[in-house]
């Protein structure tokens, strides 16, 4: 293939990840939203990284002359046609009962990160020439904002507020200093009110506030317990709940048992990289933050793209003190261009590099990418076996489909969503030893309320009842407002004649609030009650 070529399957490779981090959605997965996401990214990566690799060993690393002006465009089109897509699809604006399709994405978080990093892009094209190219670009701003908008994401409002300072404050330069500021504080003021006004509105959004203060005030004290190095990658799903379960022991309010629920993110990125990498993460991510403002502020000033690049990683870094847009590929998508768009005029345009080292570099990334397409391709065929094995047992109750999941328990067996539902599977059919082992195995990477639960009727069927009993207890812990543990614990003491534990256990149940009622509830409620109404009886 010629260098020329290779250049041009490099633009289209990056067009199409970003495309694919944005849009691509698949049933053939048991993450339907997410996982295709991050197979397109990585699948992306691996293959830019293939061509690069071969065009370093042929000497040349061609770019054409238009590619970043591509780039930019796709990136613009496509946040756009996600904003239009969300638009048409939100059937009822100021319905509260009507949930907001947001998009491609499973979440507003995902959604509006998405938007938020690349209005800026979109606003670029404001500055264009050609006024029939600036009345499209103006429009489609105003729609990226309506969709942020009613996605009702609070971060997504912070975020554009964020920008909109630092545009104005760092940036614009054609009024006075004191009119920014007016401008400055009248935007603010603006989306305060809006924000305040969202809460007031719904008590959902009163709630989700309350439980993020619980969700950080536990995350802080994981900090506080590890705050050079952190607790390592992937602590938040290993050790938060179990952090959970200590902190509301020990909590006398009752506002924060009932907010208590499964934990997967603690709703601020910056506070997730404390967490998992302490005071040298966070250092690391200041001396990178530094980098960038050394390079804009000497050399990208004044250049429009990296303008909007800025404003791009200010968008997202705004969003990440509220929400985890970490957790979505195009975010690293975006990272990643941002950061080429405004270090690059730093780097200097003719670098000597031998040739050896231009082979050695170009040969690493050549076998680094075969290598990881071919980890990839094995990872993609075991995650459609294990969709293709979850449905027929969903549908089907195909039993045999036991023994087929230990044909991609190699490949998964790191997959904490795995084991998990792989340990369900083997619960539901009787295998309840084995179960409990794959239990176990998840156990290390993932600690929540649903496997504590697992475990405890595992170690119940078994009949080990001082570990099934202190496993419900652990679940209770975990998640207070939960009935399901001490029900259970209630039903063990009684089927082994202990009144007086069992009773205590109704009185627990009887007294305990509901967050949420359900026939299963009002169910336990009123067992636990005519077990109260019998002691009574016979104390009579």
């Amino acid at each position: 293939m010629k260098l020329k070529n290779m250049g041009y399957v490099k633009v289209i490779i990056l067009t199409l990840t970003i495309i694919g981090s944005i849009f691509v959605n698949s049933s053939l997965l048991t993450d339907s939203q997410i996982l295709p996401k991050w197979f397109c990214f990585v699948i992306g990566v691996a293959f830019w990284a293939l061509i690069m690799g071969f065009q370093l060993l042929q000497g040349s690393t061609y770019v054409p002359r238009k590619s970043i002006t591509i780039i930019v465009r796709v990136i613009a089109l496509s946040v756009v046609i996600q904003a239009i897509y969300a638009i048409v699809c939100y059937h009822s604006w100021w319905s509260q009962d009507v949930v907001f399709k947001i998009g491609s994405f499973e979440n507003p978080a995902g959604f509006a990160s998405c938007l938020c990093m690349g209005l800026p892009f979109v606003a670029f094209a404001i500055r264009s020439r050609k006024l029939w190219m600036r009345f499209l670009a103006l429009i489609s701003f105003l729609l990226v904002l309506l969709a942020i908008y009613v996605s009702k994401s609070r971060a997504g409002y912070v975020s554009c507020v964020a920008m909109f300072t630092f545009f104005l404050l760092f940036i614009y330069n054609k009024v006075s200093r004191r009119a920014r500021v007016v401008l400055c504080v009248g935007c603010f003021s603006a989306v305060v009110g809006i924000v305040i006004a969202f809460c007031s509105m719904s008590g959902s959004k009163h709630n989700s506030m309350n439980g993020r203060k619980l969700i950080w005030t536990v995350g802080m004290e994981m900090v506080k317990d590890k705050p050079l190095n952190g607790h390592g990658l992937g602590s938040i799903e290993r050790c938060y709940m179990n952090y959970q379960a200590g902190y509301l022991k020990h909590s006398s309010k009752q506002s924060e048992i009932m907010l208590a629920d499964n934990v997967k993110h603690v709703f601020n990125d910056y506070l997730a990289i404390a967490i998992q990498f302490g005071l040298v993460g966070i250092l690391l991510l200041v001396g990178y933050v530094g980098i960038l403002a050394y390079c804009f502020i000497r050399k990208s000033r004044h250049d429009s793209l990296a303008q909007a690049a800025l404003l791009s990683m200010m968008g997202v870094g705004s969003f990440a003190f509220f929400s985890y847009p970490s957790c979505y590929p195009f975010t690293w998508v975006m990272i990643i261009l941002n950061s080429w768009f405004i270090i690059s005029p730093c780097i200097p345009r003719r670098m000597h590099i031998s040739v050896s080292l231009q082979r050695t570099m170009g040969m690493g990334m050549v076998i680094l990418s075969v290598v990881s397409l071919v980890q990839i391709g094995i990872r993609l065929k075991a995650e459609l076996t294990w969709k293709k094995l979850y449905d027929r047992r969903l549908v089907f109750g195909d039993k045999q489909t036991l023994s087929e999941y230990q044909s991609v328990y190699p490949v998964l067996k790191y997959e904490p969503y795995f084991l998990y539902n792989y340990a369900v599977e083997l619960n539901m059919d009787g295998q309840y030893a084995k179960s409990q082992q794959v239990a176990k195995e998840c156990e290390r990477y993932w600690a929540d309320y649903d496997l504590k639960m697992v475990m405890a009727y595992n170690y119940k069927e078994q009949k080990l009842i001082v570990k099934a009993i202190q496993y419900f207890l652990d679940a209770e812990t975990m998640c207070p407002n939960r009935f399901e543990p001490i029900y259970n614990v209630m039903q063990i003491y009684r089927s082994l004649h202990d009144s007086r534990q069992a009773l205590k256990y109704a009185k627990m149940i009887v007294n305990k609030p509901i967050k949420v009622y359900s026939s299963d509830v009002a169910n336990m409620k009123e067992e636990a009650s005519h077990i109260i109404v019998d002691s009574k009886k016979h104390k009579m």
